[in-house]
């Protein structure tokens, strides 16, 4: 209304208020009068404020919408990105759940770029992974991202061999705990054992038995003591151990070549093993593997000080089996029962037997009953074949029947043997320095060659066995902590090295020895105490003709020519060695299933003798798949010979009669049938 009455578009306005020019305010003053005129401008301002009010309300409604829109984007960019990342883990869940599993638990988490994606850096770290051992700085990571076409790490640094040792040193620091469970499942040794692991032990450890006579007695006049105490020590060794490798620079670089590769393999699980840790599983893997074995079939051979020929890992120490074979059949410190022999169908009874045999007070103690996880299958599964109800077939059979105070424990170290032994819980106890030094593996660089080098500390005690008892002691069973069968502890090819000295003096430490063959003093004295029969295994490297000198405390036919690789068995007579037997040449081993009926079974062998006392013709051959053969060879003599001829399953070219070993007749089986070959 007042635009129309002044003839304007639009008032003049500021501040949300009217605005009129002098010249405005004096045309309104002449249409309306000035009361009117001020009362038309204040209305108009009432207007104008409402307006403004109308405006500012509007901004904030449309202000708040904005940021709703914006919210919106970003939690729908938010649902997208969230759907790719799962849709990214599915696919990843679905490639592991098809590949096989690592061989190797590692440390270290990966994020990104897993599988077969591209390695990369980021932020400096190799993947993204976060700790030194990534560190692009490091030229093996630098290697790795730019490709196998970039040049390998010079390993002939001495700056990167400086780099390497820092790394591993970091890398165990780190890791302690971890790293040792890396390496546990290599360390084979029973879990009931390692559980009595005994740290700290620089040199030796000694521990005792007390046996405690009859104390108490009737009354009665006069002063007659009693109570005699016998005490007798165990000593328990650690021995030192070190692992020495030598290798021209270019092994690392193959080395670095083989991580490379097994880095980013298709279907590799989302943990990536660093260079470091690469080498020192590599080497100290193998290293826990042998350090079990040693604790369990190590026999002790000293060596001289400045010999520099690599030698097996069987001699740093003696064992659980070297320590119950001096104490069972040397000192008789605890001694056996014969349960006669052991087989698939008794061995539930076969194991009752050993326990009944226990002294009544020990048998219902805790106990381990240490064997091979061959025969504790066995008597799980014959147990179930007599008793039934057994469905659990998640593991081995963890007690004997009726008996859950007594625990199987499984050596692995004890396949291929009947022996078992039976003692208390925590007898048998490992022992180390220092746990930490046998992942301290440091490398060293000199001229051409790369050396790497560990020293450490370990061993293994049996902390009570027994007292040292007379044959017709009715107590020689309860003054031990050891019960064992009768079967031998070691393999009857188990042979231990032992080195020349240089004064024609051996001291056997095992009833099975072989001289080195860079052995060339002549042998005229033997000692150590082994038992009550020694076996001397000779070997045709040997660089000339080493003997076993006949001798006044070696009494043989003759000189005994160890470079003939035979075997010379002596018994114990009083003070010397008796000779028995000898061999002139290795012994062979020979795979020949010997036969006395007319009937052989493929399965049993590939190699067949006849050894019966009277002539056969050989009426079938059982079993046998396309391709294989066979031979047989013939009966002693004309009396007791065998003949192949055309015969239910056998085709021969014509009847041939084996009167001699020495004939044979080769076959192979087509068909059906057992094809003649060849025959001599």
């Amino acid at each position: 209304m007042l635009a129309g009455l002044l003839g304007l578009a639009s008032v003049p306005q500021k501040d949300n208020k009217v605005d009129l020019s002098d010249e405005l305010k004096t045309k309104i003053d002449g249409l309306l009068g000035t009361a009117e005129a001020s009362t038309l401008v204040e209305q108009a301002n009432l207007e104008l404020a409402g307006v403004a009010d109308a405006q500012t309300q509007l901004r904030e409604v449309q202000g708040q919408l904005a940021t709703t829109t914006e919210q919106a984007t970003v939690a729908n960019a938010q649902v997208q990105t969230l759907t790719q990342e799962l849709a990214n883990s599915q696919q990843v869940i679905a490639q592991l759940a098809d590949s096989p599993e690592t061989i190797v638990e590692t440390l270290n988490a990966v994020t990104p770029n897993f599988g077969a994606g591209k390695i990369i850096a980021v932020a400096g770290f190799l993947m993204g992974m976060q700790g030194a051992v990534f560190a692009m700085d490091r030229p093996w990571n630098t290697r790795i991202v730019a490709g196998m076409s970039a040049p390998q790490t010079d390993f002939k640094s001495d700056l990167v061999i400086n780099t390497l040792n820092e790394d591993i040193k970091g890398f165990v620091a780190e890791y302690p705990t971890k790293f040792e469970t890396l390496f546990e499942k290599k360390y084979n040794l029973p879990d009931l054992w390692k559980q009595n692991t005994i740290f700290g032990v620089a040199d030796r450890l000694v521990s005792a038995i007390i046996s405690v006579e009859e104390v108490t007695q009737p009354r009665k006049a006069v002063w007659v003591a009693k109570g005699g105490v016998t005490i007798h020590p165990e000593v328990m060794e650690v021995r030192p151990t070190q692992i020495d490798l030598q290798f021209n620079y270019w092994k690392l670089q193959a080395l670095e070549t083989s991580w490379m590769h097994q880095f980013n393999r298709e279907g590799s699980q989302a943990y990536k093993m660093s260079f470091i840790e690469f080498l020192i599983v590599k080497y100290l893997e193998k290293a826990r593997s042998e350090d079990a074995d040693v604790l369990v079939r190590g026999v002790f051979s000293e060596k001289p000080a400045d010999y520099d020929k690599p030698v097996t890992y069987l001699i740093r120490n003696n064992g659980v089996f070297k320590q119950l074979f001096d104490a069972r059949d040397i000192t008789h410190k605890f001694r056996p029962y014969y349960l006669g022999e052991l087989t698939e169908q008794n061995v539930c009874d076969y194991v009752d037997a050993a326990i009944q045999a226990l002294p009544p007070d020990v048998r219902n103690m805790d106990l381990q009953f240490d064997w091979s996880p061959y025969w504790i299958r066995k008597y799980q599964t014959r147990d179930r074949e007599i008793y039934g109800g057994n469905n659990d077939y998640t593991g081995l059979v963890k007690h004997p029947r009726d008996y859950p105070n007594i625990e199987f424990v499984p050596v692995l170290q004890m396949e291929g043997s009947k022996f078992f032994f039976i003692t208390f819980k925590d007898n048998v106890k490992p022992l180390e320095f220092k746990p930490e030094e046998k992942s301290k593996l440091t490398f060293e660089r000199f001229l051409r060659d790369v050396y790497a080098f560990a020293d450490y500390k370990l061993g293994i005690g049996i902390n009570h066995i027994g007292l040292e008892t007379a044959d017709d002691n009715p107590l020689k069973y309860e003054l031990q902590a050891v019960w064992s069968n009768t079967e031998p502890l070691f393999d009857k090819n188990f042979f231990i090295p032992v080195f020349d000295f240089g004064n024609g003096v051996v001291n056997a430490n095992h009833n099975r020895i072989a001289p080195t063959p860079d052995f060339t003093t002549n042998i005229t004295s033997i000692k150590g105490n082994v038992g009550r029969y020694l076996f001397i295994r000779g070997n045709i490297s040997m660089a000339g003709n080493t003997l076993v000198k006949k001798t006044a405390e070696l009494v043989l036919a003759s000189d005994f020519d160890l470079k003939s690789g035979g075997t010379l068995t002596l018994i114990k007579v009083g003070a010397t060695w008796k000779e028995i037997s000898r061999t002139e040449a290795p012994e062979t081993v020979s795979n020949q299933i010997e036969f006395t009926d007319a009937t052989i079974d493929y399965a049993d062998s590939d190699k067949f003798i006849y050894k019966g006392d009277v002539a056969v013709d050989l009426a079938e051959i059982k079993g046998g798949s396309e391709g294989n053969t066979i031979r047989i060879f013939g009966g002693e003599a004309e009396g007791s010979a065998l003949t192949v001829k055309d015969s239910g399953n056998i085709n021969v070219n014509s009847n041939y009669v084996m009167d001699a070993h020495a004939k044979w007749i080769d076959l192979i089986f087509i068909n059906g049938t057992w094809n003649e070959v060849e025959r001599g």
